[in-house]
């Protein structure tokens, strides 16, 4: 417990510029693929500690990479930062905690850890949030091998609750355009069609969409409809079935109406999320050793791009408790409970939970072979 505490001492030494630095994203909102500023602020941070950083990352021009070695040889653990704000509601999901818990678990270790070997990551994901084009910034980065060599995966994000075994839904997202005369017909009689489909669906898949063009003036008859959806299940397989029952009722509809119909992924496909019961437990863990209660299973019915990292190599997508009172999240409220007082609080606990948890993983090569050994049967059950 020496070097533990001594990494909790310097995440308190380094509580008011985190703090700040939560302030500053918090002030400053950037939606995703245009997170500049905060992509700037977070790994400069990281360099202040002497973390050989790299910007922009795998031909991302917001992301980014920051890594401070102990020693050669040894594991790579990987905390990821998350910085894209929602449209309109700015922080309402915590990225600006996300990110900076990350920032200050690194340097809290980089400043009081001595495992001898391994190396301690961060990587900086952008546009993890849906309402963006192309958004799944972790999507675009394990497919140019930025996890490449990554033994874990760790990421820790706001809530009511304090959890480390979370789910979340797998999730496609769709846009579907009708053209002709009767082009808002067509997708009204789709809309409809999908309103029937849903008590049809397993209780866990979810369809929900909006209109995003309709025609501008009740005199002129719209040639052009056009509506967003997501699709979302706790099973991937599920996923692809009921994406293709959502594009009959589009093709349906259009044939009905006599308009013509296009459809393409506005966003990457979100996988499921699957957590690692060995790293969970090493955060469970330590969480109950900083004093906090730990539920056992929180299950969300949201999606993240974490899911997809999951399906790769053993992760965790932990939760740390934000307020002491349900507070939705996506919403102005949520945002402000970030730069409160208890959402200094909760980023604080959230660095050195995280921290905590990277250290037992540097030290302890064989619980990570665990961690291996059970992602791989995980992902053979699933084939």
């Amino acid at each position: 417990m020496i070097d533990k505490e001594r990494i909790r001492r310097e995440v308190q030494r380094l509580a008011p510029e985190l703090a700040a630095l939560s302030r500053l994203l918090f002030d400053h909102p950037e939606l995703g693929y245009r997170e500049y500023r905060a992509a700037e602020w977070l790994s400069s941070s990281l360099a202040r500690d002497g973390f050989e950083v790299q910007r922009p990352f795998c031909d991302l021009p917001t992301a980014w990479y920051a890594e401070h070695s102990f020693g050669p040889g040894g594991p790579c653990i990987a905390l990821l930062a998350e910085y894209d704000a929602l449209p309109e509601v700015g922080h309402g999901c915590g990225h600006n905690l996300i990110g900076v818990a990350a920032v200050g678990a690194a340097r809290a270790l980089a400043r009081a850890a001595s495992p001898g070997r391994g190396r301690i990551v961060v990587i900086g994901c952008p546009a993890e949030e849906g309402g963006v084009e192309g958004a799944g910034g972790k999507v675009r980065l394990l497919e140019a091998g930025a996890f490449a060599g990554v033994d874990a995966a760790m990421l820790v994000h706001p809530a009511s609750v304090t959890a480390a075994r979370t789910t979340s839904l797998a999730r496609e997202a769709l846009e579907l355009e009708f053209r002709g005369r009767r082009a808002v017909d067509g997708l009204v009689q789709f809309y409809n069609s999908v309103n029937s489909l849903r008590q049809h669906l397993k209780a866990d898949a979810r369809i929900h969409g909006v209109v995003t063009e309709g025609g501008r003036d009740p005199v002129i008859i719209p040639d052009r409809a056009v509506a967003r959806f997501y699709v979302r299940s706790a099973s991937d397989t599920y996923l692809t079935e009921v994406v293709e029952r959502l594009l009959s009722c589009a093709k349906g509809a259009a044939l009905s109406t006599g308009v013509s119909l296009n459809h393409r992924r506005f966003s990457h496909r979100y996988a499921r999320l699957v957590t690692n019961e060995v790293l969970a437990e090493r955060f469970t863990r330590n969480v109950e050793l900083l004093g906090h209660r730990v539920l056992r299973e929180m299950r969300v019915g949201g999606s993240t791009d974490m899911g997809n990292v999951s399906q790769v190599l053993p992760a965790l997508h932990a939760y740390v408790a934000l307020t002491d009172r349900p507070v939705p999240g996506h919403t102005r409220e949520f945002a402000r409970e970030t730069v409160s007082s208890k959402g200094r609080r909760a980023l604080l606990f959230a660095a050195t939970a995280l921290a905590w948890t990277a250290y037992d993983l540097l030290l302890d090569e064989r619980a990570l072979r665990s961690a291996w050994e059970e992602h791989q049967l995980k992902a053979e059950d699933d084939q």
